[in-house]
Protein backbone atom coordinates (compact mmCIF):
# COMPACT_ATOMS: atom_id res chain seq x y z
CA UNK A 1 0.00 0.00 0.00
CA UNK A 2 1.45 2.97 -0.96
CA UNK A 3 2.21 5.58 1.45
CA UNK A 4 -0.17 9.26 1.53
CA UNK A 5 1.92 11.83 0.54
CA UNK A 6 3.20 14.26 3.33
CA UNK A 7 1.12 17.80 3.08
CA UNK A 8 2.69 20.71 1.49
CA UNK A 9 5.17 22.96 3.70
CA UNK A 10 4.55 26.43 3.63
CA UNK A 11 7.51 28.23 1.63
CA UNK A 12 10.53 29.95 3.41
CA UNK A 13 10.71 33.52 2.73
CA UNK A 14 7.40 33.57 1.34
CA UNK A 15 6.72 37.28 -0.41
CA UNK A 16 4.25 39.00 1.97
CA UNK A 17 3.25 42.29 -0.18
CA UNK A 18 0.13 43.58 1.59
CA UNK A 19 -0.01 46.58 3.63
CA UNK A 20 -0.02 46.86 6.95
CA UNK A 21 -2.09 49.20 7.31
CA UNK A 22 -4.37 47.01 6.37
CA UNK A 23 -4.26 45.30 9.72
CA UNK A 24 -4.94 47.86 12.00
CA UNK A 25 -8.29 48.01 11.93
CA UNK A 26 -7.92 44.64 14.41
CA UNK A 27 -6.40 46.78 17.21
CA UNK A 28 -9.32 48.78 18.22
CA UNK A 29 -12.17 45.40 17.99
CA UNK A 30 -15.80 46.05 19.58
CA UNK A 31 -15.73 43.65 22.69
CA UNK A 32 -19.40 43.54 21.90
CA UNK A 33 -18.89 41.92 18.90
CA UNK A 34 -16.86 38.91 19.81
CA UNK A 35 -18.88 38.14 23.48
CA UNK A 36 -20.93 35.26 22.85
CA UNK A 37 -24.49 36.36 22.52
CA UNK A 38 -27.24 35.22 25.44
CA UNK A 39 -29.55 32.99 24.37
CA UNK A 40 -33.21 34.97 24.03
CA UNK A 41 -35.55 32.48 25.37
CA UNK A 42 -32.87 31.74 28.78
CA UNK A 43 -33.76 35.99 28.67
CA UNK A 44 -37.10 35.59 28.41
CA UNK A 45 -37.27 32.90 31.43
CA UNK A 46 -35.05 34.67 33.45
CA UNK A 47 -37.47 37.61 33.04
CA UNK A 48 -40.14 35.30 33.98
CA UNK A 49 -38.80 33.90 36.85
CA UNK A 50 -37.64 37.66 38.42
CA UNK A 51 -41.05 38.98 37.89
CA UNK A 52 -42.52 35.94 39.65
CA UNK A 53 -40.18 36.29 42.21
CA UNK A 54 -40.90 39.92 43.11
CA UNK A 55 -44.38 39.91 42.64
CA UNK A 56 -45.17 41.43 38.89
CA UNK A 57 -46.27 38.35 37.32
CA UNK A 58 -50.12 38.19 36.96
CA UNK A 59 -51.70 35.77 35.63
CA UNK A 60 -55.65 35.93 36.95
CA UNK A 61 -57.16 37.14 34.58
CA UNK A 62 -57.91 36.21 30.80
CA UNK A 63 -56.58 39.48 29.67
CA UNK A 64 -53.04 39.30 31.52
CA UNK A 65 -52.94 35.38 30.40
CA UNK A 66 -53.78 36.57 26.75
CA UNK A 67 -51.11 39.18 27.30
CA UNK A 68 -48.69 36.87 28.61
CA UNK A 69 -49.18 34.73 25.48
CA UNK A 70 -48.68 37.78 23.30
CA UNK A 71 -45.07 38.34 25.17
CA UNK A 72 -43.59 35.40 25.60
CA UNK A 73 -45.35 32.53 22.90
CA UNK A 74 -42.66 32.77 20.45
CA UNK A 75 -40.73 30.48 23.27
CA UNK A 76 -42.74 28.24 24.75
CA UNK A 77 -41.61 25.97 22.18
CA UNK A 78 -37.72 26.37 22.82
CA UNK A 79 -34.73 24.34 24.35
CA UNK A 80 -32.65 25.94 26.78
CA UNK A 81 -28.84 25.01 28.09
CA UNK A 82 -27.32 23.78 29.64
CA UNK A 83 -29.65 21.05 30.09
CA UNK A 84 -31.67 21.38 26.43
CA UNK A 85 -34.88 21.83 29.03
CA UNK A 86 -38.48 22.92 27.50
CA UNK A 87 -40.60 26.04 28.86
CA UNK A 88 -42.10 23.29 31.31
CA UNK A 89 -38.61 22.05 32.73
CA UNK A 90 -37.41 25.41 33.19
CA UNK A 91 -40.40 26.39 35.34
CA UNK A 92 -40.54 22.83 36.80
CA UNK A 93 -37.36 23.43 38.03
CA UNK A 94 -36.86 27.40 38.77
CA UNK A 95 -40.20 28.78 39.44
CA UNK A 96 -43.35 27.03 42.03
CA UNK A 97 -45.56 29.28 40.31
CA UNK A 98 -49.50 27.70 40.02
CA UNK A 99 -51.23 30.28 37.53
CA UNK A 100 -48.09 29.83 35.05
CA UNK A 101 -48.10 25.71 35.75
CA UNK A 102 -51.74 25.87 34.89
CA UNK A 103 -50.97 28.40 31.73
CA UNK A 104 -48.44 25.59 30.82
CA UNK A 105 -50.78 22.65 31.29
CA UNK A 106 -53.23 24.05 28.75
CA UNK A 107 -50.34 25.40 25.98
CA UNK A 108 -47.51 23.21 26.15
CA UNK A 109 -49.33 20.12 27.71
CA UNK A 110 -47.34 18.14 24.77
CA UNK A 111 -43.98 18.63 26.59
CA UNK A 112 -45.28 16.78 29.81
CA UNK A 113 -43.61 13.19 28.39
CA UNK A 114 -40.62 15.52 26.52
CA UNK A 115 -37.57 14.58 28.49
CA UNK A 116 -33.97 16.98 28.96
CA UNK A 117 -30.78 16.26 28.48
CA UNK A 118 -30.76 14.20 31.86
CA UNK A 119 -33.59 12.22 30.64
CA UNK A 120 -36.02 13.93 32.65
CA UNK A 121 -39.48 14.87 32.56
CA UNK A 122 -41.11 18.04 33.56
CA UNK A 123 -42.93 15.92 36.48
CA UNK A 124 -39.47 14.18 37.18
CA UNK A 125 -37.53 17.24 37.99
CA UNK A 126 -41.19 18.79 39.86
CA UNK A 127 -40.57 15.92 42.13
CA UNK A 128 -36.63 16.03 42.29
CA UNK A 129 -37.01 20.03 43.04
CA UNK A 130 -39.69 19.22 45.50
CA UNK A 131 -41.33 21.87 43.55
CA UNK A 132 -45.31 20.77 45.00
CA UNK A 133 -47.48 23.70 43.33
CA UNK A 134 -46.16 22.62 40.15
CA UNK A 135 -46.19 18.44 40.66
CA UNK A 136 -49.92 19.27 41.56
CA UNK A 137 -50.92 21.35 38.84
CA UNK A 138 -49.22 18.44 36.81
CA UNK A 139 -51.41 16.01 38.89
CA UNK A 140 -54.39 17.30 38.52
CA UNK A 141 -54.25 18.49 35.03
CA UNK A 142 -53.37 15.44 34.05
CA UNK A 143 -57.32 13.98 34.97
CA UNK A 144 -58.35 16.91 32.58
CA UNK A 145 -56.84 15.25 29.79
CA UNK A 146 -57.53 11.98 30.65
CA UNK A 147 -59.44 10.59 27.56
CA UNK A 148 -59.38 13.75 25.85
CA UNK A 149 -55.41 13.94 24.65
CA UNK A 150 -53.15 11.72 27.00
CA UNK A 151 -53.02 9.22 29.89
CA UNK A 152 -51.21 10.45 33.23
CA UNK A 153 -49.76 7.00 32.57
CA UNK A 154 -47.42 8.09 29.28
CA UNK A 155 -45.92 10.18 31.46
CA UNK A 156 -45.45 8.36 34.58
CA UNK A 157 -43.85 5.74 32.63
CA UNK A 158 -41.31 7.45 30.60
CA UNK A 159 -37.42 6.47 31.93
CA UNK A 160 -35.35 8.80 33.03
CA UNK A 161 -32.36 9.00 34.68
CA UNK A 162 -31.02 5.93 35.96
CA UNK A 163 -33.52 4.41 34.11
CA UNK A 164 -36.27 5.53 36.50
CA UNK A 165 -39.77 6.56 36.10
CA UNK A 166 -41.84 9.10 38.07
CA UNK A 167 -43.17 6.11 40.31
CA UNK A 168 -39.45 5.47 41.18
CA UNK A 169 -38.80 9.34 41.98
CA UNK A 170 -41.46 9.77 43.90
CA UNK A 171 -40.56 7.22 46.04
CA UNK A 172 -37.12 8.09 46.41
CA UNK A 173 -37.59 11.70 47.24
CA UNK A 174 -37.09 12.82 50.94
CA UNK A 175 -40.19 14.84 52.23
CA UNK A 176 -42.75 13.31 49.69
CA UNK A 177 -46.75 13.42 51.02
CA UNK A 178 -47.86 9.97 50.84
CA UNK A 179 -51.26 11.23 49.51
CA UNK A 180 -49.43 12.81 46.76
CA UNK A 181 -47.78 8.78 46.10
CA UNK A 182 -50.68 6.81 46.36
CA UNK A 183 -51.88 9.60 44.19
CA UNK A 184 -49.21 9.00 41.49
CA UNK A 185 -49.60 4.98 41.79
CA UNK A 186 -53.47 5.19 40.98
CA UNK A 187 -52.92 6.73 37.71
CA UNK A 188 -49.77 4.47 36.78
CA UNK A 189 -50.60 0.86 34.87
CA UNK A 190 -49.31 -1.93 36.20
CA UNK A 191 -46.52 -1.93 33.16
CA UNK A 192 -45.36 1.32 34.66
CA UNK A 193 -45.27 0.05 38.65
CA UNK A 194 -43.33 -3.14 37.25
CA UNK A 195 -40.64 -0.81 35.61
CA UNK A 196 -37.44 -1.76 36.78
CA UNK A 197 -34.74 0.60 36.99
CA UNK A 198 -30.56 0.21 36.10
CA UNK A 199 -29.97 -1.60 39.05
CA UNK A 200 -33.35 -4.13 38.28
CA UNK A 201 -35.12 -2.01 41.27
CA UNK A 202 -39.20 -1.61 40.51
CA UNK A 203 -40.97 0.80 42.74
CA UNK A 204 -42.06 -1.90 45.00
CA UNK A 205 -38.37 -2.80 46.01
CA UNK A 206 -37.49 0.77 46.49
CA UNK A 207 -40.86 1.11 48.95
CA UNK A 208 -39.61 -2.14 51.02
CA UNK A 209 -35.98 -0.32 51.71
CA UNK A 210 -35.55 -0.61 55.50
CA UNK A 211 -34.97 3.49 55.76
CA UNK A 212 -38.43 4.16 54.70
CA UNK A 213 -40.38 1.76 57.05
CA UNK A 214 -43.13 3.71 58.87
CA UNK A 215 -46.54 3.37 58.76
CA UNK A 216 -47.70 5.42 56.07
CA UNK A 217 -44.90 3.55 54.11
CA UNK A 218 -46.96 -0.10 54.79
CA UNK A 219 -50.15 1.80 52.83
CA UNK A 220 -48.02 2.68 50.31
CA UNK A 221 -46.59 -0.87 49.72
CA UNK A 222 -50.10 -2.60 50.26
CA UNK A 223 -51.04 0.35 47.51
CA UNK A 224 -47.96 -0.55 44.81
CA UNK A 225 -49.04 -4.63 45.52
CA UNK A 226 -52.70 -4.21 44.81
CA UNK A 227 -52.23 -2.59 41.53
CA UNK A 228 -49.03 -4.23 40.64
CA UNK A 229 -48.63 -7.49 42.03
CA UNK A 230 -46.18 -8.78 39.15
CA UNK A 231 -43.41 -6.45 40.73
CA UNK A 232 -43.18 -9.53 43.31
CA UNK A 233 -41.77 -11.53 40.80
CA UNK A 234 -39.12 -9.49 39.79
CA UNK A 235 -35.54 -9.63 40.97
CA UNK A 236 -32.79 -6.91 41.30
CA UNK A 237 -29.34 -6.88 39.13
CA UNK A 238 -27.27 -4.59 41.76
CA UNK A 239 -26.96 -6.39 44.47
CA UNK A 240 -27.57 -9.35 42.01
CA UNK A 241 -30.87 -11.66 42.07
CA UNK A 242 -32.94 -10.21 44.90
CA UNK A 243 -36.76 -10.82 45.47
CA UNK A 244 -38.79 -8.06 47.03
CA UNK A 245 -38.55 -9.46 50.19
CA UNK A 246 -34.73 -10.04 49.98
CA UNK A 247 -34.28 -6.90 49.35
CA UNK A 248 -36.39 -5.63 52.30
CA UNK A 249 -33.87 -7.79 54.42
CA UNK A 250 -31.10 -6.97 52.22
CA UNK A 251 -31.34 -3.30 53.44
CA UNK A 252 -32.21 -3.71 57.23
CA UNK A 253 -29.01 -5.61 57.45
CA UNK A 254 -27.03 -3.01 56.08
CA UNK A 255 -28.81 -0.14 57.97
CA UNK A 256 -28.75 -2.16 61.41
CA UNK A 257 -24.69 -2.74 60.78
CA UNK A 258 -24.33 1.14 60.32
CA UNK A 259 -26.37 2.14 63.25
CA UNK A 260 -24.16 0.13 65.82
CA UNK A 261 -20.87 1.88 64.52
CA UNK A 262 -22.23 5.23 63.32
CA UNK A 263 -24.41 8.31 64.82
CA UNK A 264 -27.32 8.25 63.78
CA UNK A 265 -30.26 10.90 63.19
CA UNK A 266 -33.70 10.97 65.24
CA UNK A 267 -35.73 11.79 61.50
CA UNK A 268 -34.05 9.08 59.31
CA UNK A 269 -32.91 10.32 55.92
CA UNK A 270 -35.60 9.16 53.38
CA UNK A 271 -37.94 8.13 56.30
CA UNK A 272 -41.74 8.35 54.98
CA UNK A 273 -43.81 11.44 56.32
CA UNK A 274 -47.11 10.36 57.55
CA UNK A 275 -50.15 11.73 56.41
CA UNK A 276 -51.27 15.18 58.31
CA UNK A 277 -47.36 15.20 59.44
CA UNK A 278 -46.25 16.23 56.23
CA UNK A 279 -43.44 18.84 56.05
CA UNK A 280 -45.33 22.43 55.35
CA UNK A 281 -44.50 23.88 52.35
CA UNK A 282 -42.22 26.75 52.45
CA UNK A 283 -43.33 30.47 52.33
CA UNK A 284 -46.66 31.64 53.49
CA UNK A 285 -49.57 33.51 51.26
CA UNK A 286 -48.14 36.61 49.40
CA UNK A 287 -44.75 35.57 49.76
CA UNK A 288 -42.27 33.72 47.78
CA UNK A 289 -39.14 31.77 49.02
CA UNK A 290 -35.63 31.31 47.83
CA UNK A 291 -34.48 28.20 49.11
CA UNK A 292 -30.68 27.40 47.83
CA UNK A 293 -30.05 24.37 46.03
CA UNK A 294 -27.94 21.98 47.45
CA UNK A 295 -24.47 22.18 47.00
CA UNK A 296 -23.47 18.17 46.99
CA UNK A 297 -23.35 16.09 43.80
CA UNK A 298 -25.20 12.99 43.68
CA UNK A 299 -27.13 11.77 46.94
CA UNK A 300 -27.28 8.30 48.04
CA UNK A 301 -30.48 7.33 49.38
CA UNK A 302 -30.69 5.25 52.77
CA UNK A 303 -30.62 2.18 50.83
CA UNK A 304 -27.37 2.88 48.90
CA UNK A 305 -28.51 3.71 45.77
CA UNK A 306 -27.81 7.35 44.11
CA UNK A 307 -30.33 9.51 43.48
CA UNK A 308 -28.73 11.65 41.21
CA UNK A 309 -30.02 15.46 41.20
CA UNK A 310 -28.03 16.94 38.53
CA UNK A 311 -28.37 20.43 37.80
CA UNK A 312 -31.59 20.62 39.82
CA UNK A 313 -29.77 20.65 43.09
CA UNK A 314 -26.20 20.22 42.72
CA UNK A 315 -23.01 20.94 40.76
CA UNK A 316 -23.02 19.13 37.40
CA UNK A 317 -20.67 19.82 34.49
CA UNK A 318 -19.74 22.69 35.99
CA UNK A 319 -23.16 24.10 36.26
CA UNK A 320 -23.67 26.38 39.27
CA UNK A 321 -26.69 25.17 41.91
CA UNK A 322 -29.82 27.15 40.73
CA UNK A 323 -32.42 28.31 43.67
CA UNK A 324 -36.08 27.69 42.87
CA UNK A 325 -39.04 30.80 43.78
CA UNK A 326 -42.05 29.02 45.29
CA UNK A 327 -44.78 32.17 44.52
CA UNK A 328 -48.38 31.22 46.26
CA UNK A 329 -50.24 33.44 44.40
CA UNK A 330 -50.06 36.53 41.82
CA UNK A 331 -49.01 38.63 45.23
CA UNK A 332 -45.78 40.69 45.71
CA UNK A 333 -43.28 38.46 46.78
CA UNK A 334 -41.04 38.73 49.69
CA UNK A 335 -37.55 36.98 50.00
CA UNK A 336 -37.55 35.39 53.03
CA UNK A 337 -34.12 33.13 54.67
CA UNK A 338 -33.61 29.83 53.31
CA UNK A 339 -35.01 26.45 55.02
CA UNK A 340 -32.06 24.71 57.13
CA UNK A 341 -31.72 21.55 55.48
CA UNK A 342 -32.98 18.45 57.54
CA UNK A 343 -29.62 16.18 57.41
CA UNK A 344 -28.86 19.39 59.93
CA UNK A 345 -31.96 18.87 62.34
CA UNK A 346 -32.27 16.55 65.35
CA UNK A 347 -28.91 14.73 65.15
CA UNK A 348 -28.29 12.74 68.11
CA UNK A 349 -25.71 9.99 68.58
CA UNK A 350 -26.36 6.49 70.31
CA UNK A 351 -23.99 4.20 72.33
CA UNK A 352 -22.09 2.10 69.63
CA UNK A 353 -24.60 -1.57 69.45
CA UNK A 354 -27.90 0.16 70.65
CA UNK A 355 -30.79 1.77 68.43
CA UNK A 356 -31.78 5.17 69.04
CA UNK A 357 -35.63 5.17 69.86
CA UNK A 358 -36.24 5.93 66.34
CA UNK A 359 -34.53 3.32 65.10
CA UNK A 360 -36.34 0.88 67.43
CA UNK A 361 -39.69 2.32 66.06
CA UNK A 362 -38.72 1.92 62.33
CA UNK A 363 -37.06 -1.93 63.43
CA UNK A 364 -40.54 -2.70 64.50
CA UNK A 365 -42.23 -1.28 61.30
CA UNK A 366 -39.51 -3.26 59.66
CA UNK A 367 -41.04 -6.30 61.41
CA UNK A 368 -44.88 -5.52 60.24
CA UNK A 369 -43.73 -5.09 56.65
CA UNK A 370 -41.68 -7.62 56.35
CA UNK A 371 -44.62 -10.40 57.45
CA UNK A 372 -47.05 -7.61 55.00
CA UNK A 373 -45.05 -8.68 51.73
CA UNK A 374 -45.31 -12.39 52.74
CA UNK A 375 -48.69 -12.50 53.03
CA UNK A 376 -49.75 -10.72 50.33
CA UNK A 377 -47.22 -12.68 48.36
CA UNK A 378 -49.31 -15.42 49.14
CA UNK A 379 -52.39 -14.06 48.55
CA UNK A 380 -51.67 -13.00 45.44
CA UNK A 381 -50.25 -16.15 44.58
CA UNK A 382 -53.84 -18.02 44.39
CA UNK A 383 -55.96 -15.09 42.93
CA UNK A 384 -53.55 -15.58 39.89
CA UNK A 385 -54.71 -16.93 36.64
CA UNK A 386 -51.56 -19.59 37.11
CA UNK A 387 -50.47 -19.60 40.71
CA UNK A 388 -46.77 -19.49 41.58
CA UNK A 389 -45.31 -22.87 42.44
CA UNK A 390 -43.16 -24.26 45.82
CA UNK A 391 -39.79 -23.52 44.19
CA UNK A 392 -40.70 -19.73 42.81
CA UNK A 393 -41.82 -18.85 46.70
CA UNK A 394 -38.82 -20.34 48.26
CA UNK A 395 -37.17 -18.34 45.36
CA UNK A 396 -38.71 -15.52 46.58
CA UNK A 397 -38.05 -15.81 50.61
CA UNK A 398 -34.47 -17.49 49.92
CA UNK A 399 -33.30 -16.24 46.95
CA UNK A 400 -32.45 -16.54 43.49
CA UNK A 401 -29.80 -19.49 44.34
CA UNK A 402 -31.77 -22.32 45.10
CA UNK A 403 -31.60 -26.06 43.81
CA UNK A 404 -34.06 -28.20 45.24
CA UNK A 405 -32.62 -28.93 49.01
CA UNK A 406 -29.66 -27.99 48.43
CA UNK A 407 -30.17 -24.49 48.57
CA UNK A 408 -27.98 -23.61 51.67
CA UNK A 409 -24.91 -24.24 50.01
CA UNK A 410 -25.48 -21.83 47.05
CA UNK A 411 -26.55 -18.92 49.26
CA UNK A 412 -24.90 -15.85 49.74
CA UNK A 413 -23.11 -15.41 53.17
CA UNK A 414 -25.45 -12.41 54.54
CA UNK A 415 -28.61 -14.73 53.18
CA UNK A 416 -27.15 -17.60 55.06
CA UNK A 417 -26.26 -15.70 58.32
CA UNK A 418 -29.75 -14.33 57.89
CA UNK A 419 -31.57 -17.65 57.90
CA UNK A 420 -29.22 -19.22 60.72
CA UNK A 421 -30.26 -16.40 63.12
CA UNK A 422 -34.12 -16.70 62.77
Amino acid sequence: MAPKPAPPTPQKNASDNSDDDDYLSDDDADPALITPRQDPAIKAFERIVTDAAEGRLKLSKSEQRNEFRKKYSQYFEARVDPERQTFFHYIANRLAHKGLALLLMNDCWHQLEMVDQSGNTPLYTAILRNNVRVFNVILEGSKKLEGEKKKPDDMLKVKCEHGRNSIHAALLAPGMDEKDVIELIKRASEETLCMQDDDGLTPLHLAVSYNRCSESQLRIIRELISRGDKALDKFTKNPADLSVYEYHEYTRERALKRSRTTPTTDKAHGARIDSGKSVKELGQVGQAVEQTAQTHSDSQTADGSIFDRGSHGSVRNGVKPLTIWRVTDDSQGVESAPVAAPSEQHRSEAPSGRLTESETIKNEWADKIGREIKLLYLRTTFRRPYPRDQSQALRFIHGANIEGTEYAENRSPHQNSRRNSS
